[in-house]
């Protein structure tokens, strides 16, 4: 081992020893990521006392004007890279940059360029926009392999995670006591203040259920807005209650109740302009979590009442929480546990893409998120057991062995990996 000032790592060798040890993943767009424990053999030296910080040649960072020493000379040998700190050890992850930007292209690719442009997007999604890859940040090898198992599923399978969701589970039992648009409603109101629970999901949804099973219809706005605010007022909204309330007040104090209430067609074929107007009353954007959620929870009311899912087009965002980021990264489909939320709808896009196109059937995110939620939420819960997991999909998602046992390796992909 070298000592000295923490500069003095073997930068002459590096490239070659990277080129050597990763060469081939690195040249197929993957990132590879090195631990101080294991970073002697790279740089010379322990990365343990290094500077954290990045190098994105994509971005036009320039090497020179780096700080942090291990950022800018990887920079220089023509890597990106950051450098971070992950359960209280360095890291550093390396990639080499690989992208076009917008503009210079073949004749091929302006022509799907073209075509593409013709296709009305549900969200601009600024990653996919300005690089035509995003290697560095996510594994499409995995993507793929995730997209494939999901798809082997067929569209049978996909649905079932839909209906032991909690929030599934609470309509069905409340669906003899309102209409499509009453229940809408509802749907929407809770699933916008579905966030930092005093418990969790199940308790939530649970609760919610068991207030408005005390009356005996709810066909009129102001029941719903009663229920509504008694439900708002149970132990598990207690916190961040007063933004909840104030929320709701946007809601209730304008017009959005009863352009719900008054056309049923209008929730059924244009969920985009319902979505856009949730944004605009609540002003929260139309990613933020719990605005996708809302419109999550009224595409599984559209099921309960017609057996088929809301107009929505294939590239909404997955609603981001603690369990789909970690799954995220358990799965294997993006390289950094403290990745953004916009590259971890980036990456599950590209997974409902692929999934789509096997299955011929437009597949949203919504169906994605309930199986990675609650497996994710169980596997947690459980330290990553792959038994419970698969008794799970066995027994209460009703899916057959073989493909349950490849949907839950495939999911906990590094957990498994990690444990040799």
């Amino acid at each position: 081992m070298k000592y000295g000032k923490d500069y003095n790592y073997d930068w002459a060798n590096v490239k070659k020893i990277l080129e050597m040890k990763a060469g081939d993943a690195l040249s197929k767009g993957m990132a590879i990521k090195i631990y101080e424990d294991e970073s002697e053999e790279i740089f010379g030296k322990s990365i343990s006392r290094a500077m954290p910080g990045k190098c994105i040649l994509e971005n036009d960072d320039k090497p020179g004007e780096i700080t942090p020493t291990i950022p800018r000379h990887l920079g220089e040998l023509g890597y990106s890279n950051r450098v971070g700190t992950e359960k209280g050890k360095k890291y550093v992850l390396i990639w080499k940059p690989h992208y076009k930007k917008i503009g210079k292209s073949t004749d091929g690719e302006r022509k799907e360029a073209l075509e593409s442009s013709k296709k009305k997007k549900f969200f601009k999604n600024k990653t996919s926009e300005r690089y035509y890859k995003r290697e560095q940040e996510v594994n499409f090898v995995r993507i793929k392999a995730i997209a494939d198992v999901f798809a082997s599923l067929e569209w049978e399978g996909i649905i079932k995670f839909d209906l032991k969701e909690p929030e599934y589970l609470c309509f069905y039992k409340l669906k003899p006591k309102a209409d499509f648009t009453h229940l809408c409603l509802m749907a929407i109101c809770a699933g916008i203040i579905d966030y930092q629970l005093a418990g969790d999901a199940y308790l939530f949804w649970r609760t919610l259920r068991d207030v408005a099973s005390k009356y005996d219809k709810f066909q009129d706005i102001d029941t719903v807005k009663q229920i509504i605010y008694k439900f708002l007022d149970c132990s598990v909204n207690a916190r961040l209650n007063s933004q909840k309330r104030y929320c709701l007040d946007r809601i209730f104090s304008s017009s959005f109740p009863q352009k719900i209430i008054g056309d049923s067609e209008f929730l059924r074929q244009k969920p985009y302009s319902l979505w856009q107007q949730l944004s605009e009353v609540t002003n929260r954007k139309m990613d933020m979590k719990t605005v996708v959620m809302a419109m999550k929870v009224f595409d599984l009311v559209h099921l309960l009442y017609y057996e088929n899912y809301a107009n929505f087009p294939e590239d909404i965002p997955i609603p981001v929480d603690i369990h789909i980021k970690r799954m995220s990264y358990i799965s294997g489909i993006v390289e950094d546990e403290e990745i953004s939320n916009n590259i971890i709808r980036f990456a599950w896009g590209k997974v409902c893409k692929r999934v789509s196109n096997t299955l011929d059937k437009t597949i949203t995110s919504f169906r994605i998120d309930s199986s990675v939620w609650q497996i994710g939420k169980l596997a947690s819960q459980s330290n990553w057991r792959l038994k419970t997991v698969l008794d799970y999909l066995n027994h209460e998602i009703q899916i057959n062995k073989d493909k349950a046992e490849k949907l839950a390796k495939e999911f906990l992909w590094r957990r498994l990996i990690k444990r040799g």
